[in-house]
């Protein structure tokens, strides 16, 4: 029996998922199923899918959800897939020929394998950067789960992941989070499993700096205090306190810079001085200095021109 189940959420993807279910045709000989969860689109992609599937032979099931949130249409996912090993891949991103197929390869060769990393090409704004492969991770759950959120590990993308069914078990992504809601999920298997790296390189991952800053430009306080709740909601599970302190940095300096970026000078302050009283790796530190002074000297001008 073919070993892997794929979940695919999509909202209005209706141009780009026939793209994406073709980059996995290569992958036959392992995918069990590949479950298009269908998340209140009015553009027709369910169809789009399903006429794309039945010319590829891709066994592909709609599933049907009005979530309006990725995480929550992932979760419907989960529950609507029966294979041994679980992969994720959005619905516009795109699988590398041989990527899948290379992630089982690694857990069949290494027991006990819960959790396989591989790399992912990163495009951002129609633009190609360096490859990005995960580095080596060690045999303590907890460790890796520090490391990784504290930033020690490269980012890793959910199209660049397969991880056994049987740890994920009723762990679910956090639904309502508006960032990090994949880190989040990542982090609580990581603390439990065991894993293992492969360079190659899984899936493209695309991204569009205009969407992702939008993320943090609506009601960024309250988000970033749901986020907050959720990331510390870890430690009782044993994810090291400093380590979730470097993370609440890194994400108030992100939303520092797009404040910054978008002249909203009172914001950018706020998150700024959240930024500087959490700890950071010597070069996060740098940044924040350097994005703290240059918010702190936009303040004074603000300012001074308003006494004018």
């Amino acid at each position: 029996m073919k070993p892997v189940s794929i979940i695919i959420p999509a909202h209005n993807a209706a141009e780009t998922i026939r793209t994406t279910l073709a980059s996995l045709v290569t992958e036959r000989a392992v995918i069990r199923e590949v479950v298009l969860v269908d998340d209140g689109s009015t553009d027709g992609t369910a169809i789009a899918a399903r006429q794309c599937a039945e010319s590829l032979d891709l066994p592909l099931t709609v599933v049907e959800s009005d979530c309006r949130d990725p995480g929550g249409a992932r979760n419907v996912g989960l529950d609507a897939v029966d294979g041994d090993w679980i992969y994720f891949l959005d619905a516009d991103d795109d699988h590398v020929e041989g990527g899948l197929r290379r992630l089982f390869e690694v857990a069949s060769s290494e027991p006990g394998t819960d959790i396989v990393i591989g790399g992912y090409r990163r495009i951002v704004d129609g633009t190609d950067f360096t490859d990005k492969r995960p580095r080596k991770f060690t045999g303590d759950p907890v460790r890796n789960a520090g490391d990784y959120v504290a930033g020690l590990h490269r980012t890793v993308a959910v199209g660049s992941v397969l991880v056994r069914a049987g740890l994920i078990e009723q762990t679910r992504f956090p639904c309502g989070l508006h960032f990090d809601e994949d880190t989040v999920f990542c982090l609580q298997l990581f603390l439990r499993g065991r894993i293992a790296t492969s360079p190659a390189v899984t899936m493209v991952y695309r991204l569009r700096t205009e969407r992702a800053a939008r993320r943090f430009m609506v009601d960024p306080h309250r988000r970033f205090d749901d986020w907050r709740t959720k990331l510390r909601s870890l430690g009782t599970k044993g994810l090291p306190e400093l380590a979730i302190a470097r993370r609440e940095g890194m994400v108030a300096l992100k939303i520092a810079r797009v404040h910054y970026a978008a002249g909203d000078i009172e914001t950018a302050h706020a998150f700024i001085s959240l930024a500087l009283a959490r700890p950071h790796s010597l070069r996060n530190r740098v940044r924040v200095w350097r994005y703290a002074a240059k918010i702190a000297a936009r303040k004074r001008g603000v300012t001074e021109s308003r006494r004018v």
